[in-house]
């Protein structure tokens, strides 16, 4: 069973992916603008994760930075996710080097290093965090950075700033919280501070 799969409680805690289209459209650009967003972390050519990537929102910019000498790996525990994503991505003139990865494949797609990872809005949905982010800090590349963002409506102050002393716990470096809106964010770096 995957990494991100094996630690979600889907009947309680995963979200409908018909339930998405409510707020992965276009409009939410004007709250959470991917490209302001993930421009600061992702350079051409890297290899970046997109986890609990849901219609592909951030993958798609992700994407469009990394280009055609890079690589986005968009993780869900959803197949119908996946599949409205590698739909949407087909909708760009350029091949987008996108790999959709249903959450229970991941070990044996994802054989590299990744240089930037994305949490946004999702880790709150993970019943063991502990196992999923020491599994997801193998992958990413000493220097690596880690872009942990929570909803401000289903994650309490206290339980975000656990999972920041828990990131930390398990070697993450905390470098910034960046304002990202109706949100808490913090980027985390792997390796010494």
């Amino acid at each position: 069973m995957g990494i991100l799969k094996k630690f979600l409680l889907f009947e309680k805690h995963v979200c409908p992916w018909w339930l998405a289209y409510s707020w992965d459209h276009r409009l939410r650009k004007l709250i959470h603008n991917p490209h302001q967003i993930i421009k600061p972390y992702v350079s051409e050519g890297d290899v970046v994760a997109d986890i609990g990537c849901g219609m592909g929102f951030f993958s798609i910019a992700m994407a469009e930075f990394v280009g055609s000498s890079g690589k986005v790996y968009a993780v869900d525990v959803q197949q119908k996710m996946l599949d409205v994503l590698k739909k949407r991505s087909q909708n760009y003139q350029n091949d987008l080097p996108i790999n959709a990865v249903l959450a229970e494949n991941v070990k044996a797609i994802i054989k590299e290093s990744v240089d930037f990872i994305l949490n946004f809005w999702m880790l709150h949905e993970v019943e063991n965090k502990e196992s999923f982010l020491k599994e997801w800090f193998s992958f990413l590349k000493e220097g690596g950075k880690y872009l942990l963002v929570e909803p401000k409506i289903h994650t309490s102050q206290k339980l975000f700033d656990e999972e920041v002393e828990l990131c930390k716990r398990i070697g993450f470096v905390e470098l910034e919280s960046p304002h990202i809106r109706a949100s808490r964010a913090v980027l985390f770096r792997k390796g010494t501070s």
